[in-house]
């Protein structure tokens, strides 16, 4: 880390108005991600309240899904945000089932209008859709549009969790000439089991160096293979290094996804001088304030989804320090 870097992010911590600013804290953080889950946004809200449940905090998220999503559970599309937001923050098995069952009765439903919500979120799970109805996943493999992809992901997953995801047919829809495939595809490797081998995380980083900066896969590619070498350690150091290179560029984006990205990669580091790129992420905005969590503007419900995020990755690369 450069003396430079150091300096320019203490001096965001200073304020601009020469008062100190309010430093991170677990409290701080946990707060943010509940003001986030309590905006008008519905997609927001449950993102962030996915994040508390995820880093353990599954009571709030549970308070938080029954006062913020439960007034949709019979909205279609919102109903599945609910369902898999109160999956994810169950904590018996009983109730993840019940919750799972709800959705996968949707995907299998043809006359249900959220099939392509229920297909994505059994695919984001990790339910595997060689263990669903064969006729229904077979109807779908071989249509196309948005259940193609979610279920071709799906169908990409191991029968049970110790079996590797088929990241061959995934990385083959990556060179899908549809920029929806591919951004789809492209999507799918954020919630893949990090296990590939050498040869494959390659040609996911090939794939994503080659891939046009402007479109929609390029964040999702960047990510993936960054999550990917970190969690798996693979020896490519040359290639990954220019995966990191254009993975931090994105901290200067317009681009909410490509923010996200960022936040999500990093959120496993214990690196110091990727904790500063989080917290710069955190400062380069205001403070949430209330008009932000009520506002219903496109524009205010991406800057607190880029909010939930980074404070999903402070706390996940704090977890260890702050127990």
């Amino acid at each position: 880390m450069s003396l430079l870097t150091l300096f320019l992010t203490i001096s965001m911590w200073l304020g601009h108005v020469g008062q100190p600013a309010e430093l991170p804290t677990k409290s701080n953080q946990i707060q943010a991600l509940i003001q986030v889950a309590q905006c008008k946004n519905f997609w927001v809200s449950v993102h962030a309240i996915e994040f508390l449940a995820k880093l353990g905090f599954k009571k709030e998220a549970e308070k938080l899904a029954l006062t913020q999503l439960k007034p949709f559970e019979k909205t279609p599309e919102k109903r599945i945000g609910y369902w898999r937001a109160q999956f994810l923050a169950s904590k018996e098995s009983a109730q993840r089932n019940f919750w799972l069952t709800k959705i996968k009765n949707t995907y299998l439903t043809s006359s249900e209008t959220d099939r392509i919500h229920a297909a994505e979120s059994l695919a984001k799970l990790g339910v595997s859709f060689k263990n669903l109805n064969q006729k229904v996943v077979g109807q779908d493999l071989n249509s196309d549009g948005m259940i193609y992809s979610f279920t071709r992901w799906g169908y990409s997953l191991g029968n049970h969790p110790r079996e590797l995801p088929d990241y061959t047919a995934l990385l083959k829809e990556i060179s899908n000439k549809n920029p929806k495939n591919r951004t789809l595809a492209a999507y799918s490797f954020g919630f893949l089991s990090p296990k590939m081998n050498i040869a494959t995380w390659k040609s996911l980083a090939n794939s994503a160096l080659k891939e046009d900066p402007n479109s929609e896969a390029y964040a999702y590619l960047i990510g993936g293979a960054y999550v990917h070498y970190k969690q798996f350690k693979h020896h490519a150091d040359d290639l990954f290094q220019e995966i990191r290179k254009c993975l931090l560029r994105f901290e200067y984006s317009s681009k909410k996804s490509e923010k996200i990205e960022l936040c999500k990669a990093l959120a496993t580091s214990n690196s110091v001088e990727d904790q500063m790129i989080i917290e710069r992420i955190q400062l380069s905005s205001r403070p949430i304030k209330l008009d932000s969590t009520t506002s219903q503007d496109p524009t205010e419900a991406d800057y607190l989804d880029i909010k939930a995020a980074a404070a999903y990755a402070w706390l996940r690369m704090n977890a260890k320090k702050i127990k």
